[in-house]
Formats: C-alpha cells, structure tokens, sequence
C-alpha cells in the first residue's frame, strides 16, 4: 500500500506550503498538492474512513518515488496526530518547520482578517481564545485550527 511515510508538521504561517512544495519537486519525493494540509489525522470525518482513504489518494500521484509526504500545520498543535500517525507508521519520520511564536502568531491574526474569517480586534482575538482554551472540551476543531493565535505558538 502506498501510504505517507513522512510527514511536514511544522506551525501555522512558518511557509510549510512553500516548504512542501519546493521538497514535492525533488524526484524522489511524491508529494500530491492535494494531501497538503490535509487533516487526516485530526479530523474524526476523514481518520474514520480508514487508512484505505489516503491509499486511494495517493495511488494517482505515486511513482515510485521513496519518500511520500503528507502536511497538516495542525499535527503540531493536536496531539492525538501525533498518536495516530504513530500507529500507522511506527517509523515515520517528522519535519517541524518553526517561527518566532509572537510574529507566526500575528501573521496567523492578519491571515484570518483577510480571509475575512476574523472581525475582532488582535486584543479582542486573544481574550476569545483564552476562552476557548478554558472550554476546549466545547470548542471545535475548526476554532482551535483558527483562532487559537498565541497557544499555537506554545
């Protein structure tokens, strides 16, 4: 079964895609444009169709190729990620891809503002996410990805 093998992981707005891309032009890494920030293995919708889900993906782009790259900027914030990818791949290997937390955390600020998914101020933001943090057992997925600016940094 052609299946990841490593796996890009480093933070949110650190240039992971750029860094993914740039690695998906080398011969010998296959590296689908489609499995780049790809939660699998954060997202109970996609974990529970099975291993057999990213198989399908990845046999179309499959050439042999001796490293095959998966990336979510998310497998370093949630840790059970970490736990499934070890269970599928004991010997996974892992690229962490950084950034000075206080910056990475205002670009991540900037980039939700744009995306217009951000109508509060960076002040107003960072109370909102103390909340969420102290109710994390009500908070989504998609609200810890996005408007968790300073614990992603942690």
């Amino acid at each position: 079964m052609i299946l990841p093998n490593t796996f890009l992981i480093g933070a949110q707005k650190a240039a992971t895609t750029s860094f993914y891309n740039w690695l998906g032009q080398h011969p010998d890494i296959c590296a689908p444009a489609s499995m780049k920030d790809f939660p699998f293995f954060i997202h109970k919708k996609y974990y529970d169709k099975g291993i057999e889900h990213l198989y399908d993906i990845y046999k179309l782009e499959y050439s042999k190729e001796k490293i095959i790259l998966q990336g979510s900027v998310q497998y370093i914030y949630f840790p059970e990620a970490f736990e499934r990818i070890k269970k599928f791949n004991p010997d996974a290997k892992f690229i962490a891809i950084l950034r000075n937390p206080v910056e990475r955390a205002f670009s991540a600020y900037q980039y939700q503002r744009k995306m217009r998914n951000e109508v509060l101020s960076f002040k107003e933001a960072i109370n909102r996410e103390n909340e969420l943090i102290d109710n994390l057992d009500k908070a989504s997925i998609e609200e810890l990805s996005n408007f968790t600016y300073l614990d992603h940094g942690m």
